[in-house]
């Protein structure tokens, strides 16, 4: 049996929670976080969280929790393309970004989701400092 990846079981868990307590909507904003770089960390390793904006407070329960994204500036890049290239693309922002960075977490919004991959738009957001 192949073992799922973190991030796929983060979606189904998510994905189960807000259809169970029927907390989706059209207005659902997708949002993923990872805590540690593929590049440094073992792969079997690495922590995701699958984020779902919802219009209500939840109890968290379980697996699912809730979490408030820092507010401050952030430099937002719009990616088209397979997630298979967001490793590249985060390689390409932090190497441009590098002088502004703030200490706070980068996050991905997933806008719009296809079975072609080259119909994919992400958002990436990493957190700047003001000048």
């Amino acid at each position: 049996m192949e073992r799922k990846e973190s991030y796929e079981l983060g979606w189904g868990k998510l994905c189960g929670f807000l259809k169970e307590n029927k907390l989706q909507s059209k207005a659902t904003r997708w949002f993923g976080i990872s805590f540690d770089d593929p590049t440094i960390t073992k792969k079997k390793q690495c922590r995701f969280y699958a984020c779902a904006s919802v219009a209500q407070r939840i109890k968290p329960s379980g697996a699912i929790g809730t979490l408030t994204i820092e507010s401050g500036k952030y430099a937002v890049y719009t990616y088209k393309g397979s997630y298979s290239g967001l490793l590249r693309a985060y390689t390409y922002i932090y190497s441009k970004e590098k002088g502004r960075l703030r200490n706070a977490l980068s996050f991905e919004e997933y806008v719009t989701w296809s079975d072609n991959p080259a119909k994919q738009i992400t958002k990436i957001y990493i957190p700047i400092q003001k000048k």
